[in-house]
């Protein structure tokens, strides 16, 4: 996943934005599964209490993991960001995942910062405009299709694309 998806966005991408678009560290790769804290609703723990939560997740995870998931497509945000849409193959839904985890942290925020059962990855986030080709008239030139462009180019390359995931606890 690293590598193919990173590579894709990037020639795809890179070209038309050079400085004014920021690619995801590709070893930062993630989904958000469940917060345990989040900025809206933070939770204080003890030493004791985060060790205890990362025992109860690694208990939930070690049941539902390995997931088989395939890029199902790739969208842009009107906010800039370009998103990766996962499906799950095989394996435990997500919305069963987060369930359990929901009953595994009871401490945890109520409201998720996320629909239960989506799974997406941020691959980049586009900072500013566009550096169109010269040959663009700029008074017929439509912004609409040139990101949908874009975007079925990058789909082209990588829609479909399979790896098997694991969840892991991550104390960031």
């Amino acid at each position: 996943m690293i590598c193919t998806c990173r590579k894709a966005v990037k020639e795809v991408f890179l070209p038309y934005f050079d400085k004014a678009i920021w690619f995801q560290n590709s070893s930062m790769y993630h989904f958000s599964m469940f917060h345990a804290s989040h900025h809206l609703e933070p939770i204080l723990a003890t030493k004791d209490e985060i060790e205890a939560e990362v025992d109860a997740v690694k208990r939930v995870t070690e049941a539902a993991c390995p997931l088989k998931i395939s890029l199902d497509r790739v969208v842009l945000t009107a906010t800039g960001v370009l998103l990766g849409l996962w499906q799950v193959e095989s394996g435990t839904d997500p919305a069963d995942i987060r369930s359990k985890l929901r009953e595994a942290l009871p401490r945890a925020p109520q409201k998720q910062l996320y629909d239960p059962v989506l799974l997406h990855t941020s691959f980049a986030r586009i900072l500013g405009p566009p550096k169109l080709p010269q040959q663009e008239d700029t008074s017929s030139f439509s912004h609409i299709k040139f990101f949908h462009n874009l975007v079925a180019q990058v789909n082209g390359k990588i829609r479909g694309f399979q790896v098997n995931f694991c969840i892991s606890e991550s104390l960031s």
